[in-house]
């Protein structure tokens, strides 16, 4: 099975996440139980959560 990204057409917002990204985001809301604004806080304040997406400090989240 073959999934295309969704082309962003009016270059409108931000890109999209990967999709190993947002996978491994979803693992880390599942094992600790967090909602998608806790994760944002969570993912931005620790370090651990940090690397393991493989983002920069400067990244956006």
């Amino acid at each position: 099975m073959v999934l295309n990204k969704p082309k962003n057409i009016n270059n409108v917002g931000s890109p999209p996440f990967g999709r190993l990204i947002m996978f491994k985001i979803m693992i880390l809301q599942g094992l600790y139980n967090l909602s998608d604004n806790q994760m944002e806080y969570q993912i931005t304040d620790r370090r651990s959560f940090t690397r393991f997406l493989g983002l920069k400090v400067s990244d956006k989240v």
